[in-house]
């Protein structure tokens, strides 16, 4: 079910209409980004030129993300828009003529980012009836919820497109973020191309957990599906192991309170079964990993009868979404969610040339204290001496004009007058893998007050203001896949921070082999590796101060920092490890200054208990040396582009 605006404003001209939707079935949330599909007709006989425009509002200002329209009489225009919920209290949609005149309008809700959700594609979705509203009991406790682990669980389904009949789907990956888990038809994947395709696998890539229901044969054999699952796959008959494996019951499901229950024998008997690729039987049918994410291919089709009506179709359902946000946990900064507002002053001390420069406050006040003497009593005492008091007043403008010009340069010297630019980010991959999601953080920092025009990096990135003050409002334009921040403020002398999620192509990616209970490493990154730290299951941590491209080591060649492993905490039911940068502290700031505290900022910055080291997968923790090697960023001169890299888990060739 998909739930539309509470309100619709009355329009200024009964000939248009517009109508806004969330892409993912289900009103926004409070934290982080999601996407809406604004659908318009104009019955007007002359061409309608305007804008469409979603207003995010907060107590911190807000973001307006806008596209530019043509209406053609009778010819209705679909446009997806990436919005803002990030504690904001409404959106508004708005169509708006070429005189900024409102034609239309139609205000959206926001929700609680606690609640999970469970995106399923099938057209009608059969699922909003059977499980909406239960509540799921999961292990992870992220910090910004409280109270009881359980959940409840919303199931949304997508707005189809009137043309084609299949969903409308969001273009970047980012968009994706909220949903917990993703249900589809292979026949709908198959279909999947471009923006679309790019930002599904994105979502998984980063972490998201995508379910299929196999409907054709040659689904397995090409396209999107063998793409995720390392290979082409094959139905091997019936997944005889499931047809007793029990599932409990919630207890909105069950009449007894908690309840085993396994598959009727009509379903059991129809349990499919595949291989091929990277998959490996699990409990949720068959399972493949995709970067930080999962790919299970479900052995019943819960779209129709009598598997969508039975209790242990429904509890698997459950286990899936359960499953999905406890991996939650493994990821460090996921895709959607905006850093943690109490992180984002380490950010930008990491982005601040300000920082590097504090040495030049104390010479200043050291050149003030010396005008004030030498301007003052020595100027006066030497005159006196000579028996020329009046001459102190002739230098006196002098001294005055040379302190001035001091301290003038002094500035111009630590802060310059062209302004510059300073990139700082992680990359996080599986290993192995040749692409990974990246959260990038970009700083600009020029001598003058103006409003600036930042653009994303890529197809897929969405850039927004970090720290935005009261009242401040900034566009996100959309134009043809071309996204751009507009409007956006910047003070002289100034850090302005942007945060931009993305996904970056690794080259041939970095890969961890398991090797007699050792991992073997190798870089196919293209760029050299610096202070690395690495996870061997069992064995602890160890630090390697290099690893060039092409090359090829066993972490334990390198130095064993620690084998009692790091500290852990509860996140709710859950253990997990902290970052524990003080175990490589001394080590990583010998191989680059200031990689520690990078670390650590970032650390900060993710706002959430983050499992860095999970039990029994190596890790690896690295600055990639070049960073991402971009020389100039909005006309600015790169003067710092430090990209942090990790990677979980084995994957890739020796």
């Amino acid at each position: 079910m998909v739930l539309v605006a509470l309100l619709i404003s009355a329009t200024a001209n009964a000939d248009l209409s517009m109508t806004a939707q969330p892409l993912l079935g289900v009103d926004s949330a409070s934290q982080g980004w999601t996407s809406y599909a604004v659908r318009i007709e104009s019955t007007e006989p002359a061409p309608v030129k305007g804008r469409v425009v979603l207003r995010s509002e907060s107590l911190k200002g807000a973001l307006v993300s806008e596209a530019s329209v043509t209406l053609l009489p009778g010819a209705p225009v679909l446009v997806r828009l990436p919005a803002l919920a990030q504690e904001a209290w409404s959106i508004q949609a708005e169509l708006l003529d070429a005189q900024g005149r409102r034609r239309a309008g139609q205000s959206l809700i926001t929700r609680s980012q606690e609640d999970l959700l469970l995106v399923d594609l099938h057209s009608p979705s059969r699922l909003v009836a059977v499980l909406r509203g239960v509540k799921v009991p999961t292990l992870y406790q992220d910090k910004a919820h409280r109270g009881s682990s359980a959940r409840t669980l919303l199931v949304g389904s997508s707005w189809i497109d009137p043309i084609t009949g299949d969903p409308i789907l969001p273009q970047r990956a980012s968009e994706w973020g909220m949903a917990t888990a993703v249900l589809a038809p292979s026949g709908l994947l198959a279909r999947l191309g471009g923006p679309e395709q790019e930002a599904l696998a994105g979502y998984v890539l980063g972490g998201g957990t995508l379910a299929v229901v196999v409907e054709r044969p040659e689904d397995l054999r090409q396209g999107f599906l063998p793409t995720l699952a390392g290979g082409p796959l094959r139905e091997v008959g019936t997944a005889e192991y499931l047809k007793r494996f029990p599932s409990e019951l919630p207890q909105e499901k069950s009449k007894k309170g908690r309840e085993t229950v396994t598959p009727t024998k009509e379903v059991a008997e129809a349990l499919k079964a595949y291989s091929g690729g990277n998959t490996r039987p699990s409990d949720l049918g068959t399972s493949a990993p995709y970067g930080l994410g999962e790919l299970h291919l479900l052995p019943f089709d819960p779209s129709k009868a009598p598997e969508v009506e039975d209790p242990w179709v429904q509890a698997r359902l459950i286990e899936l979404v359960r499953h999905a946000w406890d991996r939650h946990a493994f990821v460090a900064m996921p895709l959607g969610v905006l850093p943690d507002r109490g992180g984002r002053e380490a950010i930008r001390k990491q982005l601040d040339p300000n920082e590097s420069g504090r040495w030049s406050i104390l010479v200043a006040v050291m050149l003030l204290l010396f005008y004030a003497v030498g301007a003052g009593p020595v100027n006066f005492f030497l005159a006196s001496r000579a028996g020329k008091p009046l001459r102190a007043l002739l230098l006196l403008p002098l001294l005055s004009a040379a302190a001035f010009f001091a301290v003038v340069g002094l500035a111009l010297v630590t802060k310059g007058v062209q302004g510059e630019a300073r990139r700082f980010g992680l990359i996080e991959a599986a290993g192995g893998m040749s692409r990974g999601t990246i959260r990038r953080f970009r700083g600009f920092f020029t001598p003058m007050a103006q409003q600036v025009v930042v653009g994303a990096s890529s197809e897929q990135g969405l850039p927004v203001l970090l720290g935005n003050e009261v009242g401040a409002t900034t566009t996100l334009q959309v134009d043809r896949g071309v996204v751009e921040l507009r409007n956006v403020p910047i003070l002289p002398w100034q850090t302005l921070v942007i945060s931009e999620e993305d996904i970056v192509p690794l080259q041939g990616g970095v890969a961890l082999v398991p090797e007699q209970g050792d991992v073997r490493i190798t870089n196919r990154l293209g760029r050299d590796l610096r202070g690395l730290v690495v996870q061997v299951p069992s064995r602890g941590l160890y630090h390697l101060p290099t690893l060039a491209d092409g090359a090829t080591v066993l972490a334990s060649s390198g130095e064993l920092l620690t084998s009692l492993g790091v500290s852990h905490t509860m996140a709710g039911l859950l253990p997990v490890h902290l970052l524990s940068a003080a175990v490589f502290k001394s080590a990583v700031e010998k191989d680059s200054r200031g990689l520690e505290s990078a670390w650590r900022a970032l650390e900060n910055a993710s706002g959430r208990a983050v499992d860095w080291w999970p039990e029994g997968q190596p890790v690896l923790l690295a600055q990639i040396d070049g960073g991402e090697g971009v020389k100039y960023d909005q006309g600015l001169k790169v003067i710092r582009d430090r990209t942090l890299l990790r990677v979980v888990g084995y994957g890739g060739e020796p």
